[in-house]
């Protein structure tokens, strides 16, 4: 309990100190973080960073990004969980563990990256995403933000495409497209959890589940034998060819709108990506959640 409370009020007294701390540009000045924790990343972080994604993130699995924004020491408190992400060495963790780290990761610098441009993420008639929030707004980066901002996780300076294709996809488990949220509405939904090593296949195999029956991102014209789905499944496809078989022999796994044999009878459809910021519009908190 103490080591709990002197964690607690070093985030909070820490907020002084953050000035210029959140993702570095990849041109111009790069700054790292500051150490605001002893602790590496451990259980309690990652039930720290669960308590922000529950207190943030509402029952349609949006982002309440303003009212985390308003929050500095839970702006703190998230920077500290990526401090310490910074300071863990990857190379000794299993692959499970270190599958689950780099999904943290990821979606810890996404979520870094919109509080710290939230204001940018509005489009002006100029943006390439005119008049709505999106990711590609920030710096007018469009495709490049991905590449153009990077934080230290494990002691190297990564962004988020390196995260996602240098390290996640090379594991070889495709169900991590369901897991990295790209903070838009296209992507799969974010959920209030955290990704530990003992339950990760289990919340792997329950967001694909989502991703296909949940009518979000997927859903089955059985009068057309069509499959309208996300560009995720075309953009990686070579992903659930190598883990699944086929895209098809995906959906045959986890299907159940429809007979699993059906599906080779269906063509599939790749629907437009919808870009606009995964914001939720609720200025309270609402637990009911798929899980």
């Amino acid at each position: 309990m103490k080591g709990r409370i002197s964690y607690i009020v070093g985030v909070v007294l820490s907020t002084v100190l953050l000035l210029g701390v959140g993702p570095c540009s990849d041109q111009g000045t790069r700054f790292s973080f500051e150490a605001l924790s002893n602790a590496a990343y451990s259980t309690s972080v990652e039930d720290e960073y669960e308590r922000l994604l529950q207190s943030y993130v509402d029952s349609e699995n949006l982002i309440r990004y303003s009212a985390w924004k308003k929050n500095s020491e839970d702006v703190a408190s998230l920077r500290a969980i990526l401090e310490s992400m910074a300071r863990t060495n990857d190379a000794t963790l299993s692959p499970q563990r270190k599958m689950a780290f780099y999904i943290n990761a990821y979606n810890a610098m996404t979520i870094d990256l919109i509080l710290s441009h939230y204001d940018e993420s509005l489009g002006g008639a100029s943006s390439p995403m005119p008049g709505v929030r999106s990711i590609r707004n920030i710096e007018g980066l469009d495709w490049k933000v991905w590449d153009h901002f990077k934080w230290n996780i494990s002691g190297k300076q990564r962004t988020l495409n390196e995260v996602e294709h240098q390290i996640l996809r090379p594991m070889g488990d495709a169900r991590i497209h369901f897991a990295i949220v790209c903070a838009s509405m296209g992507c799969p939904p974010i959920h209030p959890i955290v990704f530990r090593e003992a339950a990760l296949d289990e919340n792997l195999d329950q967001l694909s589940d989502a991703f296909v029956n949940s009518g979000r991102n997927t859903t089955f014209d059985p009068a057309n034998h069509k499959i309208h789905t996300s560009h995720i499944l075309d953009w990686f496809g070579e992903d659930f060819v190598a883990h699944f078989g086929s895209v098809k022999e995906f959906f045959s796994r986890y299907v159940q709108v429809v007979t699993p044999s059906e599906i080779d009878d269906y063509s599939i459809q790749f629907d437009d990506y919808d870009w606009t910021l995964n914001e939720s519009e609720s200025n309270g908190l609402e637990m009911e959640r798929e899980f």
